[in-house]
């Protein structure tokens, strides 16, 4: 799962990489490319509301996120979140009755 995850980060830098140089040199024609940035900053909100939801969320557990972490989670999104779900979010006690 771990290089599932790995290789999916590496895919969403390389779709940010694609979004960069084509506001920089725009080879689409001009519908494409007006879709391609709609569609760009669609992925950039829901990835804000991702970072949101999960900052709020450890923060109700009580701990904090590295700078990092919380970068990383907008640059990637839901592949982050998967990591960090299992540092974060689980309780590690078992309690047995």
């Amino acid at each position: 799962m771990r290089i599932l995850t790995f290789i999916l980060r590496i895919l969403m830098l390389c779709v940010w990489g694609l979004w960069v140089y084509n506001l920089v040199d725009s080879q689409l024609p001009k519908i494409a490319n007006v879709a391609f940035n709609v569609m760009m900053i669609f992925m950039l909100f829901t990835h804000i509301l991702l970072y949101w939801v999960m900052v709020s969320a450890v923060k109700s557990k009580g701990k904090e996120m590295t700078r990092l972490e919380k970068i990383l989670i907008i640059v990637t999104g839901t592949f982050e979140l998967m990591s960090l779900k299992n540092k974060y979010l689980t309780d590690k006690k078992i309690e047995h009755q």
